[in-house]
């Protein structure tokens, strides 16, 4: 997962939207991937990854363990990155331009009230390709740091690999092959929008690895000593 954010850092990209310009294509490939990451559409996708993680956990875990570790999983994560938003304050890359090509200040912005900050977003979008991304963007006004699609990618990786450690099957191999390259996707989505810096999905992903790190090492073992969690609850 890390790769992504130091890949943009050695690109030294920097997101402009007249960069969509002439992408619809492949605009529309990556807002449709970000959308499993963001709300609503994200409750699917936890409902489908929780059903496919069971099916290779049975006879490994209790399937109470397994769901209460994906739900606390997402909880925990998720709360830590409201947390950190509301501290550090980070304005959108795009915010950013706006304030380049609007002269509104990212501190003004933000004391805009939501609708008021939306209709700013979509009248900077000027042709098609432009406004596609705006209105994904004035669906997701909070603040950059840090990334929530990347937590929440990055902690279901983590957490198939946790569950599946050990095992070589080739449905197994398979499984992890495609969450790493859908949550390396999600990553990259939320440079190439406009929603995030390089630095945001980097300490999202080690704040991932670190939670689950304990999780896998601490929490499970730990809740494997109750029978309602143990392999023969």
């Amino acid at each position: 997962m890390l790769l992504v954010p130091l890949t943009a850092w050695a690109l030294d990209y920097q997101w402009q939207m007249s960069h969509m310009i002439g992408q619809l294509g492949l605009t529309f490939l990556v807002l449709t991937w970000t959308d499993t990451g963001s709300v609503p559409f994200a409750f699917m996708t936890c409902v489908l990854l929780a059903y496919w993680l069971l099916h290779f956990t049975k006879g490994r875990y209790n399937w109470r363990l397994v769901l209460a570790v994906c739900f606390f999983s997402q909880l925990g994560t998720q709360a830590i990155k409201e947390g950190m938003k509301q501290i550090f304050q980070e304005p959108r890359p795009f915010v950013v331009q706006l304030e380049q090509t609007s002269g509104l200040k990212t501190t003004d912005f933000y004391k805009l009230t939501e609708d008021q900050q939306a209709e700013v977003t979509l009248n900077s979008a000027k042709i098609e390709d432009e406004h596609w991304v705006a209105q994904h963007q004035a669906g997701e006004l909070g603040y950059s740091f840090p990334s929530g699609h990347t937590i929440f990618a990055a902690s279901w990786l983590m957490i198939f690999a946790g569950f599946l450690h050990g095992l070589n099957e080739l449905g197994v191999r398979l499984t992890l092959g495609f969450m790493t390259l859908w949550a390396a996707g999600i990553l990259a989505s939320r440079v190439y929008l406009g929603m995030h810096y390089p630095i945001d999905l980097f300490v999202s992903s080690l704040i991932a690895w670190a939670l689950h790190l304990f999780i896998f090492l601490r929490t499970i073992p730990f809740l494997e000593t109750f029978t309602f969690f143990n392999k023969r609850g």
